[in-house]
């Protein structure tokens, strides 16, 4: 062993362990680092090569950094636990890696809970809890709830909560800055399903200052997931998150079982997460195309596992197989026709097959059978301006069911198209949007019966670091490389006819790609993150301040900035609450892997008016073109059907809004009528989420409502929550 390294080695090992191994430690590490560094250094598991303080040193931190912790009987922090001495629940902010606080037994892990006294209030946000050397044995911290508070006894709600995966790495909790002199964390179950809890070391972060504040809406609570969520969508029947990621909970390249995907189930209600490894489907879903069917089961085609189709039957919540398509894809476009059907194409990403020739292919759910359509092939939907990657081209393609059983392919190529799924697929040139692609970029169809749909963001190219390992070259143009602020509406009216295309708002205030869009209840739309230069698996260039496109101001207006990157395997949701959840990034066994989601809360929910209530639904099924009747708390003046969807990698082509009127009607008071459209590529079938406005523009909690089809290829379940 060369002299230098052992020098450097005890030299290492007295610095540990003079200033205590966490908080020297933790002043180089990020807090969104998955953190292996404590298991390495107090097992002296080190490699010859690695200093372990340069290494460490190399990792950028992002906002906030670890309290010190004060070592004078005056100064120093009180730990106060549900159970054992208060000198044994020290030893969880000792800084010292090897000793640790263990409660006593309880059931399974459930209501253990340590709470700290910082002694002086400071703007926290974030927490990490490293679990014990030998941690194979169970016991660390796996369900939780985090509170703080500035006097020890008003806590409110938890800033952050979830499920942590259990295996040997330190656990972060991360949400937006709060003064707090307490902090608590709560355990709500163990690993191994122990009835203790055990936790080595715990570390609180910390910002200098509160963040300036640039818009309305707010940020919170933090949802943490046992993985990363690349892909998520509601269960319209129970209103649960599904989110999923890929063989391994937190990287993409075979660190887990072939064909399998880790999926997390958030029930908003319950505050909880739960975590299952699909395995019996085979299929491997990262990086796939999804599209709820009428029956509000999501249909997810390929990806990893490229050939192979699954579906998530919301009625029973299980997973299950459908026949698998003709062509291998990942990254495809995928939607949901009028006549339930499902349409797909494109999708070059793919370890199965070549690059190219991803015709269109439609699956008819009464056959269980895909077949190809001749007449739609994919060189059609390319893009023109990404150079590098040839199976880049025919990505996220960004399709919405339409009238006449048509399709409109509204990018992210620039040439725009209709497809003819009764004619095999056969395509028409429908204009083009503008000058270059836009990939990676979003597009909704925020008023379905007016045919408008906004397209915002993405770049001529999906990425700018290029690996060397493909054709070895560079862009003679950096330029071209960059994120696109642009915004654009979409009009449909004709099939086959060239669409109306016009400036939204002049453009985003910020250029994004790898954003993502939602649409509100009320017609705007919120986009948030992103990169200004897209990268995957990196934050850099990230954009944290989000905004909402208004089509009455025709304006887009900055909301709250938050703190936690969404850029690259990102997801948005609009919730039933009205509220959107905003989650994921990375994927990679990187710095930049993002195990939770956030919910941001519109300013419409932030004023002083009360929500209207839905007291009943007469009915929670209705056929299109009939009237749906509610009835409500109070006087409402709007409402609007939007189409449960799910998203990955910036697409979610299900969802939709159409905008309804309500009329009063028969003799109960605040009971009214709204119209559906009668046709089925306006108001597709299945799931829809219908709020009720008042005249201050508050919506109220979505009822579910099940459009039934009356020309659909299979039969409807008509279950609705």
């Amino acid at each position: 062993m060369p002299g230098e390294f052992v020098l450097s080695l005890v030299f290492t090992l007295v610095l540990l362990c003079g200033l205590g191994i966490g908080t020297h430690i933790n002043a180089a590490l990020p807090y969104n680092v998955r953190d292996r560094y404590y298991d390495d250094l107090v097992q002296h598991v080190l490699k010859p090569e690695d200093d372990p303080l340069k290494v460490m040193a190399e990792t950028t931190p992002v906002t906030g950094s670890p309290l010190p912790k004060p070592t004078t009987e005056r100064d120093k922090w009180i730990a106060k636990c549900d159970s054992g001495t208060d000198q044994e629940c020290a030893k969880a902010v000792d800084g010292d890696y090897r000793t640790s606080w263990q409660s006593s037994t309880g059931d399974k892990g459930v209501g253990h809970h340590i709470t700290i006294d910082l002694r002086a209030v400071h703007i926290i946000n974030a927490l990490r809890v490293a679990p014990l050397v030998n941690w194979q044995s169970g016991g660390a911290v796996v369900g939780h709830q985090v509170f703080l508070s500035e006097d020890g006894n008003k806590w409110g709600d938890p800033v952050a909560y979830g499920t942590w995966f259990e295996d040997d790495t330190a656990k972060w909790a991360i949400f937006e800055p709060r003064k707090a002199k307490f902090v608590r964390l709560l355990a709500t179950s163990a690993s191994k399903e122990k009835q203790f809890v055990s936790i080595a070391e715990l570390d609180i972060w910390a910002v200098a200052s509160l963040p300036v504040p640039t818009g309305e809406g707010k940020w919170g609570p933090t949802i943490d997931f046992p993985l990363v969520p690349v892909g998520a969508f509601i269960d319209p029947v129970s209103g649960n998150v599904v989110s999923f990621s890929s063989e391994s909970h937190d990287g993409n390249a075979g660190e887990g079982k072939p064909d399998t995907t880790w999926t997390a189930i958030w029930d908003r209600v319950n505050k909880s997460v739960s975590q299952k490894l699909i395995e019996y489907t085979k299929h491997n879903m990262f990086c796939p195309g999804m599209a709820f069917d009428v029956n509000g089961s999501m249909i997810i085609t390929g990806g990893r596992t490229a050939s192979h189709t699954s579906t998530y039957n919301a009625i029973n919540r299980s997973w299950d197989t459908l026949k698998g398509m003709n062509i291998p894809r990942g990254y495809q476009g995928s939607t949901t026709c009028a006549d339930g059907s499902i349409f797909v194409i494109g999708g070059s990403w793919s370890p199965e097959s070549s690059t190219g020739g991803r015709l269109g292919e439609l699956y008819d759910p009464s056959l269980n059978k895909w077949e190809l359509l001749d007449g739609c092939p994919s060189e059609l939907i390319e893009t023109k301006t990404d150079t590098h990657r040839a199976y880049r081209a025919d990505n996220h393609v960004w399709l919405l069911g339409w009238k006449e059983k048509m399709i409109f392919h509204a990018g992210p190529a620039a040439e725009m198209h209709w497809i003819n799924t009764t004619l095999n697929g056969a395509m028409t040139a429908a204009g083009t949007r503008e000058v270059n692609a836009a990939m990676c970029g979003i597009a909704v169809m925020y008023d379905a019966a007016a045919g408008k749909i906004l397209t915002a963001g993405g770049a001529p190219q999906y990425e700018v670091n290029y690996r060397t390992d493909y054709d070895g070259r560079d862009d003679l143009n950096p330029a071209s490389k960059n994120a696109s602020s642009n915004a654009f509406i979409i009009t449909l009216s004709n099939v086959n006819a060239n669409v109306s295309i016009a400036s939204a708002g002049g453009r985003m205030n910020f250029p994004r790609t790898f954003l993502n869009a939602v649409i509100l209840p009320n017609g705007d739309t919120f986009v948030a993150g992103g990169q200004k230069v897209g990268q995957p698996f990196t934050d850099d260039t990230a954009e944290f301040r989000p905004e909402i496109y208004s089509p009455k101001t025709d304006k887009w207006k900055v909301m709250a900035q938050n703190s936690i990157p969404r850029t690259y395997h990102s997801f948005g949701l609009l919730l039933r609450d009205a509220t959107v959840l905003v989650g994921g990034g990375g994927l990679s066994s990187s710095p930049t892997n993002h195990l939770d989601a956030q919910i941001f809360t519109p300013p419409y929910l932030l004023t002083s008016h009360a929500r209207p209530v839905i007291k009943k639904l007469i009915t929670d099924k209705v056929h299109l073109g009939a009237r749906l009747t509610f009835i409500a708390d109070s006087a409402v003046t709007d409402a609007s059907l939007i189409r449960y969807g799910g998203a990955t990698h910036t697409v979610n082509n299900d969802q939709r809004r159409i905008k309804l009127t309500p009329v009063e009607s028969g003799n109960t008071r605040f009971q009214y009528n709204v119209q559906i459209p009668a046709d089925a590529g306006v108001a597709i079938p299945g799931y829809w989420m219908l709020f009720v406005m008042n005249e201050a523009g508050v919506p109220s909690e979505a009822s579910t409502v099940l459009i039934l089809c009356t020309d659909c290829k299979v039969m409807q379940s008509k279950a609705v929550s």
